[in-house]
């Protein structure tokens, strides 16, 4: 009759996690690209976690030691490192990779190919009493779906589809803003962000009204910019004459336009005397925020493109924005940009600078952005370790009841039954400021 109490269920919570591993040592595994084409970043994240070892280091009642394997950029090779993990029962956790691709892969083996109940003859794994779903954690894999592939996956970045979300939300709800246009590369990345933008806009009653792409290269994306200013100045027309002229249809408002587009009448609205309809000179208010993620070494070419073809709209970005050397080298273009980011550094921290120190100090060089993340990783890690979660079930457990993790980068926020960060900065460039605004 007691099977239901609230007094069994924590003791049952307890039990799990003060299971401690064999012989005093837990195994922390590490897939990372150290001899790929990211191998820089790999060793970036990579210094990240030994520091944040180094700093926890005696005060655990067990050993804590790390696995370090080398994918080298390639999914096979990654799929190859987990199953060696996964045969290893001192093995409770997984940090990696780098990239989507791999960390997807490595997360569908550590959850299905390390569990002894399934089969394991495909994936080469012989059982052993504490095999089962590896935890993976991904410090900063963000496409969208890879938590959902496995019970056991933690994305500690948000993934695109949340980034695209939040920065429409902010758009519409903070900033007043109801029309956009889009600029976006024509990739996943492009795809993604934009398909989610689009979706949040349209449900929280906003209109897109034009959506344009570039394929490899942005260096002229001037026709793009043509076709946003001409439907801009569309709606410009349409705007005035709906307000002029309440009582038209829309059909004899879409006889005006068509008249006044073919004439190309000089007269376009009271304040437009003497400019033709496609003069760059008159600038174009119809559209409210200008949606561009794109990537930041796109910047360069994208941003004085769109100062030309004066659309007075507000800037909005994505993750790729977030880097205010770029941001600086064309501040004239991007001044009051606003974005979406996983990242936001203060650097007036005293965790950060004490982090910064240590890092200086151990490394002999300053950290970036990667390195934090590494840091951050593992200091996560490190939260349900200090619960005394030292075997596979009890760590994946402990972590799944960490709701809220405050790293230096920013705090982590996960939902009921969600394991992707949920954590969106929106950032502004001002002044030769980031400052954060949510």
């Amino acid at each position: 009759q007691y099977k239901q109490s609230i007094l069994i269920q924590e003791a049952d919570s307890l039990a799990r996690r003060l299971q401690q591993a064999p012989a005093g040592v837990v195994k922390i595994g590490i897939i990372l690209p150290f001899s790929g084409y990211f191998a820089e970043e790999a060793n970036a994240i990579y210094q990240g976690i030994q520091l944040a070892l180094e700093e926890t280091a005696g005060k655990l009642p067990v050993q804590i030691k790390l696995e370090v394997r080398d994918s080298r950029g390639r999914v096979v090779e990654a799929i190859r490192n987990i199953q060696q993990l996964c045969a290893d029962p001192k093995v409770i956790a997984v940090i990696g990779e780098l990239e989507s691709e791999p960390t997807a892969a490595i997360g569908v083996v550590a959850d299905q190919g390390c569990q002894t109940n399934k089969p394991t003859s495909g994936y080469g794994l012989a059982p052993t009493d504490n095999n089962g779903s590896l935890v993976v954690l991904a410090p900063v894999a963000t496409e969208t779906g890879i938590a959902s592939l496995g019970n056991n996956i933690f994305q500690l970045v948000p993934d695109v589809r949340l980034r695209g979300e939040k920065i429409a939300q902010f758009a519409m709800l903070k900033q007043g803003l109801k029309s956009f246009a889009i600029l976006a590369p024509a990739d996943d990345y492009g795809w993604e962000i934009t398909d989610s933008f689009a979706a949040t806009v349209d449900r929280l009653g906003g209109q897109i009204v034009a959506e344009s792409w570039y394929y490899e290269s942005a260096v002229n994306v001037n026709p793009q910019f043509r076709h946003s200013r001409e439907i801009g100045f569309e709606k410009m027309i349409r705007d005035s004459v709906s307000v002029a002229e309440p009582s038209l249809s829309i059909s004899q408002i879409d006889s005006i336009v068509s008249v006044i587009k073919q004439q190309k009448l000089e007269r376009l609205l009271s304040e437009s005397k003497g400019k033709l309809a496609d003069s760059t000179a008159y600038p174009i208010t119809s559209i409210d925020g200008m949606f561009l993620p794109i990537y930041s070494e796109d910047i360069k070419y994208v941003a004085p493109q769109f100062a030309l073809f004066n659309i007075q709209a507000q800037i909005l970005g994505g993750e790729f924005w977030n880097d205010k050397d770029v941001l600086d080298d064309n501040r004239s273009y991007v001044d009051g940009a606003i974005f979406a980011s996983g990242y936001f550094l203060n650097d007036t921290d005293p965790a950060f600078r004490t982090f910064r120190d240590h890092f200086r100090k151990r490394f002999g060089r300053t950290p970036g952005k990667l390195e934090v993340f590494g840091y951050d990783t593992f200091m996560f890690l490190n939260a349900a370790l200090q619960q005394r979660a030292f075997s596979r079930q009890s760590i994946l457990q402990t972590l799944l009841d960490i709701k809220t993790f405050k790293g230096l980068h920013g705090t982590f926020h996960f939902g009921e039954k969600s394991r992707v960060n949920s954590n969106v900065n929106i950032l502004q460039y001002a002044n030769g400021v980031i400052r954060k605004l949510q």
